[in-house]
């Protein structure tokens, strides 16, 4: 019996020795061989930059200059096998030596492919990878029985970010005999208003085009260049006392007004004009009606002549829209004027929005940096801030027309020269008008010598690519 007792007592000792092998092989399996892969995290860390430069007697050279290339995050899209910076490296980064940190799921080893062929060798971030051209990464799973590839590209800006490029598109003898003009972008569309020493006649062009110029049949009296203001795709023209409203082309008289002098600006919700007592009135419905505005200081400060207006959401809240207003007073009136008159009004969006009023910027004795009193000055919304050009100056100031631009990130209060400038060779002058499209490009249309040039910051037209897949932070 005893003997009996001793050999059940080894078979189950056996079973339980053989039971407890098999469970640390299989669970050794399962973390030593798993199939399982991927990339986890990619970031660069280190590359280099080669710029030009003028020396003191303007001999070009070149310099070296390290990039901290670690701050720019990398996108994974695992669906695609897609890995990429969305926000590109500067310009001048040298794309043949940079240095990679690369995380994978499970330790799997990674591979890079040779460029010209299929051909495969270990990477080792100590190496620099020339991506002057995507890369294909290849990652074996510690199994030896999968891999995943990766197809990695390195996004580098190919133009100097704050360089301004001008071109002229044509010269258009039609608004060679403007003597007043003004141009909005709308609904994919640039249309200038311009007077003729008559009437006020409208023409269109495509953004892509400013070759071709189709003339409207709309009828306008004299002062309805003067009296135009966009908002979205909706064009709004003060015309014979009437406010029309121009949507894809199509005309609708919305109101009509004996108490309007001009009209002067718009936000998402509301119109702007100064009535014929000289005060800023308001409109909520599209023109159909209008009431007294409220502003906070006296309405000889408000513009008379060359008023132009953006809008631009504040930057410390969404729910809320900056309006600004600029131009100048009158010249007999105020001769000794050095600088134009600039407004501001907050208009709120949310439900339980205030109304704020008309603010006048005044203007401190000691600032040196006020948007000078210029012909025709026009204000556009651009660079996250407010750029402002105009002709020669008027009255009292003694300013070069067309000298340099003004750029303001203050609301208006400062007005200081950027590094891009106007296009050299323009041949203006007061006479001309500018606007900001929808690719944010600067267009320029010049009368007398009907000279049409459009320009743009090379960043404000870059591109994001798409983020929406795994975000990769830095480690």
């Amino acid at each position: 019996m005893m003997k009996k007792y001793i050999s059940w007592v080894g078979i189950l000792s056996l079973l339980f020795v053989f039971a407890a092998c098999m469970g640390d092989d299989e669970n050794s399996a399962t973390y030593y061989t798993t199939n399982d892969t991927g990339i986890t995290a990619f970031s660069l860390s280190a590359a280099n930059q080669y710029l030009h430069t003028t020396g003191s007697e303007g001999q070009d050279s070149i310099y070296k200059k390290t990039v901290t290339v670690s701050d720019y995050e990398f996108y994974i899209d695992q669906e695609n096998s897609q890995i990429y910076n969305p926000d590109s490296l500067p310009y001048g980064t040298d794309a043949k030596h940079i240095l990679l940190s690369i995380s994978t799921k499970n330790s799997g080893q990674i591979f890079l492919k040779n460029v010209a062929n299929d051909s495969t060798f270990y990477y080792s971030s100590t190496d620099s990878i020339d991506f002057s051209s995507p890369r294909t990464f290849q990652i074996l799973s510690l199994s030896g029985s999968f891999y995943r590839n990766y197809t990695v590209k390195v996004n580098i800006h190919q133009q100097e970010g704050d360089d301004f490029n001008w071109h002229q598109l044509s010269t258009n003898n039609l608004f060679a005999n403007m003597q007043a003009m003004k141009a909005f972008a709308a609904g994919g569309n640039v249309y200038l208003f311009g007077f003729n020493g008559a009437q006020t006649q409208l023409y269109q062009t495509a953004e892509n085009d400013g070759q071709n110029w189709l003339a409207s049949n709309q009828l306008f009296d004299a002062n309805a260049y003067k009296n135009v203001v966009t908002r979205g795709d909706d064009v709004f023209v003060l015309n014979a006392g009437q406010i029309l409203r121009m949507n894809a082309g199509q005309w609708t008289v919305m109101g009509t007004s004996s108490e309007l002098k001009q009209l002067v600006a718009a936000s998402a919700t509301e119109l702007y004009a100064i009535g014929q007592d000289g005060s800023m009135m308001v409109s909520r419905n599209d023109g159909a009606s209008w009431t007294v505005d409220t502003q906070d200081e006296g309405k000889e400060l408000l513009p008379a002549d060359a008023v132009s207006f953006t809008s631009l959401p504040l930057k410390t809240n969404d729910d809320i829209d900056m309006v600004v207003m600029a131009g100048l007073r009158n010249e007999t009136a105020y001769p000794s004027d050095t600088i134009a008159v600039v407004w501001t009004k907050l208009v709120e969006y949310s439900d339980y929005h205030r109304e704020y009023p008309w603010t006048y910027v005044d203007i401190a004795d000691d600032n040196n940096y006020a948007l000078p009193r210029l012909a025709n000055v026009v204000i556009m919304n651009y660079d996250n801030g407010l750029l402002a050009m105009g002709g020669s100056g008027v009255g009292a100031c003694t300013k070069k027309g067309f000298d340099s631009f003004y750029y303001s990130q203050d609301g208006g209060i400062t007005w200081k020269t950027p590094d891009y400038t106007l296009p050299t060779d323009m041949n203006s002058s007061n006479v001309f008008t500018a606007t900001v499209d929808s690719q944010n490009f600067i267009w320029i249309i010049c009368g007398q010598s009907g000279e049409i040039w459009r320009g743009r910051l090379n960043r404000m037209g870059w591109t994001k690519e798409q983020n929406e897949f795994l975000k990769v932070r830095r480690k």
